[in-house]
């Protein structure tokens, strides 16, 4: 049975000629432009945008692929606030060349659209359960009592996530063969470098009134934001440097590898060195032979022991303290009845969020009404269940994590899958690309364990990539 849905003809269809194309994506870009024209003036500052944005959308509208590598630029959250930055504003463009590219290549090709059924009903059905459980969850409108909450609550706890889910559609169709996904890796990388320097200087946010933790986020939304995208460039450059064979492009990703390496000493989050641990002994596990294993984890433990001396006091320190609010707070002040550490408080708020899910078993409260009614359950400092897996749960009920974890089921099998077949075919850029993949899908869940949505544009890019990735295994280009 086929795994593509072709759009229903009676007769045959051959497209439109490259004349009637050409002026199908003219017109689009020219009313897309308008709308993104007037959404952008709306926004003052950022009015001069509109002309390389039109030329941008031009060359992008041309070809998916092309709209693919536009967003990716902006891939990375800004601060979640009422007025949308430059980044924002680009995001929002970016996203809205991504879908343009793709509905003209849905009529001018529709052959060369690929949505596998499976995916198809696991991300329709969960788009449609996060867009119920709006109508049949809790009502919160005592709580937006002005125009400014109304506006923030549907920007940031409607609009992106619904916004996010919608990537996996273009996604999907975005690659066609392993050259395009490895300009995509680079794509990431490139990004990565001009999203993570900022992490070294600014975006500073202290962890308590005494200061006793000082994380940087960049110009990213937060800490736990910067450290998760600089372990996902992480991955890409590292992937990329197992399949490139040029000296010089070699030399270069090792100097990216060391600027995201170091950039998570400032943000100074203990969820993602956890994840970042546990991937690389994943890494290690994937070579797949018990004495190169052994080999890795020897050489690894005895090159940390002797950087461990020439490691930065202030570097030591970090660690030293984000080890012990595992288990103790340093803040003293966060919690004026017990001095737990972020790992009791997480779980405490998860008996919060369980207690809160019993109320809307079926679709749950309703996507991003948690934080407005989650304080009744929970201590008074929490207002987020910091575990995604639970959030969906309380937000889409039982019927939006059932379906939920039939994406992340389907994703890891074909993403393992892929990459098995890749080592045993011995094609080194896709094996090393794929197990990029896997390593990165990996990290987040385990992210997603003590933290709530700080990865979802990834997320489901990886969830549209990974069907393609498994096509791939089945004759090179799709």
């Amino acid at each position: 049975m086929s795994n593509r849905i072709f759009m229903p003809m009676s007769v045959p269809f051959k497209g439109p000629s490259k004349a009637a194309e050409g002026r199908l994506s003219l017109l689009g870009v020219i009313v897309l432009s308008g709308l993104l024209g007037l959404a952008t003036l709306g926004l003052d500052r950022w009015a001069l945008v509109i002309i390389p944005v039109a030329v941008i959308t031009w060359l992008s509208i041309q070809k998916l692929f092309y709209a693919l590598l536009f967003l990716v630029c902006f891939l990375p959250p800004e601060p979640g606030d009422a007025d949308i930055g430059f980044i924002g504003t680009m995001w929002y463009i970016a996203f809205s060349v991504f879908w343009a590219a793709w509905l003209v290549k849905l009529i001018t090709q529709p052959k060369k659209i690929f949505l596998p059924v499976s995916y198809l009903l696991l991300c329709g059905g969960f788009l449609a359960t996060c867009i119920l459980s709006l109508y049949l969850g809790a009502d919160i409108h005592m709580f937006l009592t002005s125009q400014a909450d109304r506006k923030l609550y549907a920007q940031n706890f409607v609009l992106r996530p619904l916004l996010d889910s919608l990537l996996f559609f273009p996604v999907v169709s975005a690659i066609e063969n392993p050259r395009q996904l490895k300009q995509l890796f680079w794509a990431i990388v490139l990004a990565g470098i001009f999203h993570t320097i900022p992490v070294y200087f600014v975006g500073g946010v202290p962890e308590s009134a005494t200061g006793e933790v000082f994380r940087r986020s960049g110009l990213m939304a937060t800490a736990p934001h910067a450290a998760f995208y600089t372990m996902f460039f992480l991955i890409a450059a590292t992937s990329l440097y197992g399949c490139e064979t040029s000296k010089r492009r070699k030399g270069f990703l090792i100097g990216a590898i060391v600027l995201f390496v170091l950039a998570q000493h400032f943000t100074k989050s203990k969820t993602v060195l956890a994840s970042l641990i546990l991937t690389y002994l994943l890494f290690i596990l994937l070579q797949g032979k018990a004495d190169r294993i052994l080999k890795s984890l020897i050489v690894s433990g005895l090159s940390f022991l002797i950087a461990l001396p020439f490691l930065p006091t202030a570097m030591i320190d970090s660690i030293k303290i984000i080890l012990l609010s595992i288990f103790v707070d340093p803040n003293i002040n966060a919690l004026t009845s017990s001095n737990i550490g972020s790992l009791g408080g997480r779980l405490l708020v998860v008996q919060a969020g369980l207690k809160l899910f019993w109320t809307y078993p079926v679709f749950g409260v309703g996507l991003g009404k948690h934080f407005f009614l989650i304080q009744p359950f929970a201590p008074p400092m929490y207002n987020v269940i910091h575990t995604h897996y639970v959030t969906v749960l309380v937000e889409m009920g039982l019927v939006g994590l059932a379906l939920f974890l039939g994406i992340i089921g389907l994703t890891l099998w074909d993403l393992t899958k892929s990459f098995f077949q890749f080592k045993r075919q011995g094609d080194p850029q896709m094996y090393s690309l794929s197990r990029g993949l896997l390593l990165t899908f990996f990290g987040m869940l385990i992210v997603y364990l003590t933290l709530f949505d700080i990865s979802s544009r990834v997320f489901w890019m990886i969830v549209g990539l990974a069907p393609v990735v498994r096509k791939m295994t089945r004759g090179g280009e799709r």
